[in-house]
């Protein structure tokens, strides 16, 4: 956005500060504090709720929580897609009948 005048001066000055107060993302330990935590692993789940934890997993955090070598598949495409064409296949065949 372009803001012309002197009205451009506090703003750009006000998105400066905004940038320098922001909270760096990575965990540090400094000399005499703890390390910080790591993370607890979550139990591996089988059966139906492994494959409901599995879905959980991929809405939260996508592509990068599969492995394997079907990682990099695009799930969601493929799903949707097998379901239109027999969703289409249904309506064709039904449809045909009378």
């Amino acid at each position: 956005v372009f803001i012309g005048g002197p009205q451009a001066v506090p703003l750009l000055a006000q998105k400066a500060s905004s940038a320098e107060q922001r909270a760096t993302r990575v965990a540090r330990s400094f000399f005499g504090s703890e390390p910080p935590r790591k993370k607890e692993k979550e139990p591996e789940l089988s059966g139906f709720l492994g494959a409901i934890s599995a879905v959980d997993q991929y809405t939260k955090v996508g592509k990068k929580s599969l492995s394997g070598p079907l990682a990099g598949i695009p799930w969601v495409t493929v799903i949707f897609m097998v379901v239109m064409v027999m969703f289409v296949n249904y309506a064709f065949v039904e449809g045909g009948k009378r």
